[in-house]
């Protein structure tokens, strides 16, 4: 029964109550002299509430079987009151010990609960004072004493014996509670401690990632500068000319790769501090368009632009640039030869949205969720054999989140828009 829950141990222990009272309650029927009625009321009770509590123990406490208990107790004592002395009997302390057991077993319908057996008390003592002849009066002052006084007892070691059991499933569940939240507890301290450890492993990883960024910069920048001087101090063939574009090619693409590690080092770090300022967008787009515009002729691609001149925002010029630019060399990696990005600047909704809309294959469903994430590379192939590093979008994210913007990406058809929406401020002018 300890395994039970709170409320079904409350139900089993008020029918086993009930039941004990129905047994003394036999006991003075037939010391006192045999009534038919009366005994077949008492023995139908406690057939009834020995089937209630198997049931409760069995398949646990159900509201139909609280309400069955209320019934049959308010009922069967409204009976018991014409068939053993009315008031002069010990129904009316019995009413007393049934309700505070029926109380007991039902949170959620306590009120129903107790207006029923208030119908059930008050009809008895209508019944009472009406017509006083229903009621079955004791055949002698003995055997109404000797019935009040056990039943009074009865109802007194019944409340005892009930309020002793419910405090004990009280105690046993505050326990149960009590080592429930120290296994929280346990849990909640295990989890700080992998946390903490798991925050000491990020910190060391930044470190080596600053390090090795920082080792790695300055000799790829010297291939880079030996390339240079061959190109400058030897006459080379055709073959070698190549040899060196490439050396230069992979060279590039390991720096690009070392700057983007030890940003997104920095962003994660939280060491990135924004210079804002009140700035209006158009001519920072501009600027970036100007940057990659032989990016975008040398696979034959226009950059077309629509930007509202009266869009300003409180941004870090450097850091919006950077977004921009990874935005749309992204779009130029991704687009079809001979064809067209569009990149506009509006005001919707207080925000200043920045569009950059190209002519591609789209990004398929199932791999959007990798876009914005760290080395997030999607099935898509640069449409001129560029490199891709996998950090420039996830660069953007963060730093678009520092100035307290988004971006978004839909797919359209042709190709796809990403979207980039900060709070924006109207300049005097717009």
């Amino acid at each position: 029964m300890s395994s039970l829950p709170f409320e079904a141990r409350q139900f089993i222990s008020a029918c086993r109550i009930a039941s004990a009272y129905c047994i003394i309650a036999l006991t003075i029927n037939i010391v006192g002299g045999v009534t038919p009625a009366l005994m077949a009321l008492v023995i139908s009770l406690f057939i009834l509430l020995e089937w209630m509590r198997y049931k409760a123990q069995r398949y646990g406490i159900s509201t139909l079987l609280q309400w069955g208990f209320a019934i049959a107790t308010s009922v069967s004592l409204a009976l018991a009151w014409m068939l053993n002395g009315g008031l002069n009997g010990s129904v009316p302390m019995v009413y007393l010990l049934a309700l505070f057991l029926a109380m007991s077993i039902s949170e959620s319908q306590r009120t129903p609960i107790f207006c029923l057996y208030m119908v059930s008390a008050l009809f008895c003592l209508a019944v009472q004072g009406i017509e006083p002849e229903w009621i079955l009066q004791y055949s002698n002052g003995r055997v109404q004493f000797l019935d009040s006084a056990i039943g009074l007892l009865t109802a007194m070691l019944a409340l005892g014996y009930g309020t002793h059991q419910f405090k004990s499933s009280y105690d046993r569940q505050r326990v149960r509670v009590q080592m429930k939240n120290e296994e929280v507890s346990r849990a909640y301290l295990r989890a700080q401690a992998s946390n903490d450890r798991l925050q000491e492993v990020m910190r060391r990883n930044h470190e080596h990632l600053h390090i090795i960024a920082h080792d790695l910069r300055n000799p790829v920048g010297a291939v880079i500068g030996l390339v240079e001087v061959c190109r400058e101090e030897y006459e080379l063939d055709e073959g070698m000319t190549r040899d060196l574009a490439t050396m230069e090619q992979a060279a590039a693409q390991a720096l690009e790769l070392v700057q983007h590690l030890s940003e997104v080092a920095y962003l994660e770090e939280r060491k990135v501090i924004l210079q804002k300022g009140s700035a209006p967008l158009a001519p920072i787009v501009e600027r970036v368009l100007r940057k990659l515009e032989p990016l975008a002729r040398k696979k034959h691609q226009a950059l077309q632009s629509e930007l509202d001149t009266s869009v300003s925002a409180q941004v870090d010029t450097n850091r919006l640039a950077s977004i921009l630019d990874n935005l749309i060399e992204n779009a130029i990696k991704y687009s079809p030869l001979d064809t067209c990005i569009e990149v506009r600047l509006e005001l919707q909704d207080e925000r200043a949205v920045v569009r950059v809309r190209d002519q591609g294959p789209g990004i398929p469903d199932d791999q959007k969720a990798k876009l914005f994430t760290m080395f997030g590379k999607v099935g898509n192939r640069p449409t001129g054999k560029e490199s891709s590093t996998g950090l420039g979008l996830y660069i953007a994210k963060m730093l678009s989140e520092l100035h307290g913007g988004h971006l978004e990406q839909e797919n359209l058809k042709p190709g796809t828009e990403f979207r980039l929406l900060l709070p924006a401020e109207r300049s005097a002018g717009g």
